[in-house]
């Protein structure tokens, strides 16, 4: 706030100095402003209309020419005027990057090695502990040289060496560990904290840092709440509004508790709400269902989450799809289990108006399923996810 009060006082003066002397601005700044708008626009139209391209490296080009532009007004007949703005942009800029954009922080901590110190701490920590990290292998490969995190090396699971979080649910189902301590990337599958909690359910460490996390779950303990429910429905409780179900509800047997039953059909349970609730950017909306999966093609039971909103003439559009199968959420074939669907609610999607929430089971292959519950819940996102480009506007709790 403080450098762009500054930034557009400087700007008054020099369109105040161009209205003074119109003649003097031209020809040259239409020619700044067409070489300004010439880069942007061709980037913004090749993005729409061919691939995405438009980035803070391409306004670079653009960004000389529209300073020039808004600054060119300004005519001092003294040199320590215009030396003394310059000093102070620049002065007030560099504050601004402690106070509000808090550069020493997030430039000091970088998701990388704050990976593999965790990896490394896990090795003294005592106890069975399992780690499993989300980061480019090239990275990785390189830091282990770094004598600080030798100790690190083969002493956790790369997540881009698996096919999926089966795979990591189904490693930590067979080594059993007392620990898991997950190193996560901003485009990591959101899923996988709510999964892990589903056998280690105490979040006892969390590190929010640029472009990713670290998080420590144990088994039994007092742990971290960092999630918030929203609505949730279980048999035989009573719906609230934005719940429809229509599947017959079954009593408990000697197949599966009670629950609404599925077989046979592919829908029967569904959520719709407009996101109204968002608390900030970043934070991560979680959909559980709870369910038994009676037979094999039961487990191509999906949990789908969707997000919607209006534009134009009543046109619906679907800006977001995700749908979790219990065979990738390891669902046991005869046996109750959570599958989980989530998606991080970020800036660009909450600019869409009208944007709704619609999640659902969907029984793809109509096999003997068995629904308990569905949960909608936020997991607070990290504010500094994006921090070296947007202003970090949400407290930063789980700092390093």
């Amino acid at each position: 706030m403080i450098l762009a009060a500054v930034v557009g006082l400087v700007v008054v003066l020099s369109l105040t100095g161009y209205w003074k002397d119109l003649k003097g601005a031209w020809p040259i700044l239409p020619l700044l402003l067409l070489w300004a708008v010439v880069p942007a626009a061709l980037g913004y139209l090749y993005s729409i209309w061919r691939a995405p391209v438009l980035q803070h490296s391409v306004l670079l080009f653009s960004f000389p020419f529209l300073l020039l532009a808004l600054l060119g007004g300004l005519k001092f007949t003294r040199p320590i005027i215009p030396l003394s703005i310059a000093a102070a942009l620049a002065i007030v800029a560099t504050f601004t990057l402690f106070t509000e954009r808090m550069h020493d922080r997030t430039f000091l901590n970088t998701k990388y090695e704050a990976f593999l110190q965790a990896a490394v701490n896990a090795q003294g920590a005592g106890g069975k502990t399992l780690v499993a990290l989300d980061a480019p292998p090239e990275v990785l490969d390189f830091l282990e040289h770094e004598p600080r995190f030798a100790a690190a090396k083969g002493h956790y699971i790369r997540l881009r060496e698996l096919s999926g979080a089966s795979d990591l649910l189904a490693r930590i189902a067979q080594e059993k560990p007392d620990t898991i301590v997950l190193g996560f990337f901003h485009s990591t599958d959101r899923e996988l904290p709510a999964l892990i909690q589903r056998t280690h359910p105490a979040l006892v460490e969390r590190v929010d840092l640029v472009e990713g996390q670290v998080m420590r779950f144990v088994r039994q303990g007092e742990g971290i709440t960092d999630h918030t429910p929203w609505t949730s429905y279980t048999v035989p409780g009573t719906p609230t509004t934005g719940w429809n179900v229509d599947a017959p509800r079954a009593a408990s047997d000697s197949i599966a508790e009670e629950g609404w039953d599925l077989s046979g059909r592919e829908y029967g349970m569904l959520y719709e709400a407009p996101l109204y609730s968002v608390r900030a950017a970043n934070d991560v909306l979680e959909v559980l269902l709870d369910a038994t999966v009676l037979d094999e093609p039961a487990l191509d039971l999906e949990l789908v989450l969707e997000l919607h909103s209006t534009i134009g003439a009543g046109r619906d559009t679907i800006h977001f799809y995700r749908s979790m199968s219990a065979r990738t959420c390891a669902v046991p074939l005869v046996s109750r289990g959570t599958l989980v669907a989530a998606v991080p609610i970020t800036r660009g999607a909450l600019a869409h108006r009208n944007l709704r929430l619609r999640t659902y089971a969907f029984n793809r292959k109509s096999g003997k399923v068995r629904l308990h519950a569905m949960e909608v819940r936020w997991r607070e996102g990290d504010p500094v996810l994006f921090g070296l480009y947007e202003p970090i506007t949400s407290p930063w709790r789980f700092a390093p």
